[in-house]
């Protein structure tokens, strides 16, 4: 499974962790 920011920029497992973050907040 390939995250992708809202840029669709593929991220890391480091940078998923903020995206997961930043969807709760946005929730």
């Amino acid at each position: 499974m390939k995250v992708k920011d809202s840029n669709g920029t593929p991220l890391s497992d480091g940078d998923s962790v903020t995206l997961i973050k930043d969807l709760k907040v946005k929730a």
